[in-house]
């Protein structure tokens, strides 16, 4: 009876029936618990899964200390490998983050610290912690935003196998040249060429990381030049879809920006974003392995969930060389019928689910619930807009506070 009067007292004015229904499901569905921990139940809800899309709000110190928390309860839930974590990230410094998270290297490239450090050393850590047959993979998926990161995989590469002196044609070549352009093609030619000697020398695995960063650094030197959202956007469905190939695969987490993790576009520019792309083909049933070899598909029979994490206030930067942090409005500056008021509610109320918490917890919203399905008012830390929360999102995370990734202000470098 005091939770209900007290979320009627912060309610009052809230006649319209669809909001009095959001108002019930929040109260009824929420999950309120403190920063630094996971709820069972809302690892329940995403262990059964095979994919989970994470939209993040770029920069956040708090969700890049949830990432490996995530892999790991996710890990110990099912008690099983096969757990592969993708981020948004330049595709050339994929071997050297996951051959860093595995603890195959002791050190990343400089540049990636301030960036990824945290997420990087969680997995690593967590790694740490478990048996071999549940080791946590990590890649990289997106074009390759620095005109001289291929080189650095390249030279990386090089060393680590011995061939370096095959690479130096691509390494000696200003990238912002039409040279060297030249260069990578010769190089993937090469590779093309010489696939079965060149496989036995190095292995099946170097040569498909060396083959691939050929590949997408090819196809990144246009969109370095002449931006095209939709070329982009295809190139990171293409290495996600690789990652759902991978017969090692049990669950996949990707860790993206919240446009691309949207299921209905409602936000960014017209074209077939990850998530619209990862929905179509769960309603095709393609998201699931093929099980006619009778290999089972437990603990993660269903398959896509898209979950937003965002943060009720704090302050955060768009960009990551932004010099000043921008202050996220409070919920009470939100319009009346703005669904964060309803979750802010929660964080500091606590719902049926969950006590009232001593200080305001995070929050954990699964929007199944009917409620969800007619348009209402929405603010993933910016401006408000308009959405049906479940077509765009399956769930979603919620920080009472965030603030701005600590390692661009202070990047630690393993």
């Amino acid at each position: 009876m005091l939770l209900a009067a007290l979320w009627l007292a912060a309610l009052s004015g809230c006649a319209s029936v669809g909001q009095a229904e959001r108002e019930e499901a929040v109260l009824e569905s929420a999950l309120v618990f403190p920063a630094g921990e996971l709820h069972p139940g809302m690892i329940d809800t995403l262990a059964r899964h095979r994919v989970i899309l994470v939209g993040e709000t770029h920069y956040v110190q708090e969700h890049h200390e949830l990432l490996p928390e995530l892999a790991a309860a996710l890990v110990d839930y099912r008690s099983a490998g096969g757990l592969i974590v993708m981020n948004e990230n330049q595709h050339a410094l994929s071997w050297l983050a996951e051959d860093y998270v595995a603890g195959r290297r002791d050190s990343y490239p400089p540049g990636i610290g301030p960036l990824d450090g945290t997420i990087l050393q969680g997995l690593r850590a967590a790694n740490r912690k478990l048996p071999e047959s549940q080791q946590i993979t990590y890649r990289y998926f997106d074009m390759n935003h620095w005109s001289d990161s291929a080189q650095l995989s390249l030279y990386a590469m090089g060393v680590e196998l011995g061939i370096v002196d095959r690479f130096v044609d691509v390494l000696v070549t200003d990238p912002d040249t039409s040279e060297y352009r030249q260069a990578i093609e010769q190089l993937a030619d090469y590779v093309d060429d010489t696939s079965d000697s060149l496989r036995a020398e190095i292995g099946d695995l170097w040569y498909g990381r060396l083959q691939e960063l050929l590949e997408i650094e090819l196809r990144s030197i246009p969109l370095r030049q002449r931006w095209n959202d939709q070329q982009r956007e295809q190139l990171i469905i293409d290495l996600i879809e690789g990652q759902l190939a991978d017969p090692q695969l049990e669950q996949l987490v990707i860790n993206t920006g919240m446009y691309h993790a949207q299921r209905t576009r409602y936000m960014g520019t017209r074209q077939t974003w990850l998530g619209e792309h990862l929905a179509e083909r769960e309603r095709e049933r393609k998201l699931l392995p093929d099980t006619a070899d009778g290999r089972s598909t437990e603990p993660a029979p269903a398959g896509l969930y898209a979950l937003a994490v965002f943060g009720l206030r704090g302050e955060r930067i768009l960009r990551f060389y932004e010099p000043d942090p921008r202050p996220i409005p409070s919920p009470s500056q939100r319009r009346r019928h703005n669904l964060v008021r309803l979750i802010d509610d929660a964080s500091r109320l606590g719902t049926r689910r969950s006590p009232r918490p001593a200080q305001p917890g995070v929050v954990f919203l699964d929007l199944s619930d009917r409620a969800f399905s007619r348009e209402t008012r929405i603010a993933f830390t910016g401006r408000e807009m308009t959405a049906v929360p479940n077509r765009q999102f399956d769930g979603y995370l919620v920080f009472p506070q965030i603030t701005v990734l600590q390692s661009l202000l202070e990047p630690d470098q393993p």
